[in-house]
């Protein structure tokens, strides 16, 4: 699902677009343990399960070999884009012979909410930057 709002008022346009993926699983990989050497590399105080400390979020240590998955839901809502734009007066304008003059502030990627998933970015498997842009669109 995406949504797009835009609201103007007098000189100023906000602009947001967002959209989700719901009800859907993937598997994580972190959770199933795939750090190649965990015994010198484990920079997490990960809670395995063993034994002594069983449980169904953790697989055990080196299960990434076995095949086995570990599943999540990795249903999102993600703030794609927000801006928020100035046109500056043509009264202003005029005295420099412009034709149309806009500021912008634009956020890319300032938010997601995954509330079921456990791991970096539901979307990508990795971290997703955010974008702050400072626009100038000057017209001639």
């Amino acid at each position: 699902m995406t949504l797009r709002n835009n609201i103007q008022y007098k000189n100023w346009d906000l602009s947001i677009k967002l959209y989700s993926y719901l009800g859907y699983f993937k598997s994580d990989y972190w959770l199933r343990n795939n750090e190649a050497f965990y015994d010198r590399s484990t920079y997490f105080n990960v809670p395995y399960w063993t034994p002594e400390n069983p449980g169904n979020k953790w697989a055990r240590i080196d299960s990434y070999e076995t095949g086995f998955d570990v599943w999540e839901n990795n249903s999102f809502i993600r703030i794609e884009n927000v801006a928020l734009s100035y046109n500056v007066p043509q009264s202003l304008l005029n005295k420099f012979k412009i034709v149309n003059c806009k500021l912008s502030v634009v956020s890319e990627n300032p938010f997601v909410w995954a509330p079921d998933w456990s791991w970096m970015d539901p979307e990508n498997d990795s971290y997703t930057p955010s974008y702050i842009s400072f626009k100038l669109n000057i017209t001639l």
